[in-house]
C-alpha cells in the first residue's frame, strides 16, 4: 500500500499500520523458535533470527536509500516482490 499511496499522509498511515502487525507478529516469530525446533537448536535458532534481524537493519537502510534514488515508489515494490517470492 506504501508504494501506491496517493499522498504522503496517505502513506505515513500505512506505514503505521505495518510497524503495528509487526508489533503483533514478531512476538509470535520469538515464541514460535523453541516450538518448532528441537531442543538442542533453540540457541542457534534464534542466534539466526537474531542475525537475520541485525543485517535487515544494517542493509535495508542503504538498499532503500539506493532504491529511492530511482523513485519513492521503488522501495516498497522490491520489497513487496521479494516477500511475494519468500
Amino acid at each position: 500500500l506504501c508504494g501506491i499511496a496517493p499522498s504522503f499522509a496517505a502513506m505515513c498511515l500505512f506505514r503505521f499500520a505495518a510497524g503495528v502487525s509487526a508489533a503483533f507478529v514478531t512476538p509470535q516469530i520469538w515464541a514460535s523458535i523453541p516450538v518448532i525446533v528441537r531442543p538442542s537448536l533453540i540457541i542457534k535458532g534464534m542466534g539466526i533470527a537474531t542475525a537475520g534481524l541485525a543485517a535487515s537493519q544494517m542493509l535495508g537502510l542503504p538498499i532503500g536509500g539506493f532504491l529511492a534514488s530511482f523513485t519513492w515508489h521503488t522501495p516498497f515494490f522490491v520489497l513487496s516482490a521479494c516477500s511475494l517470492i519468500l
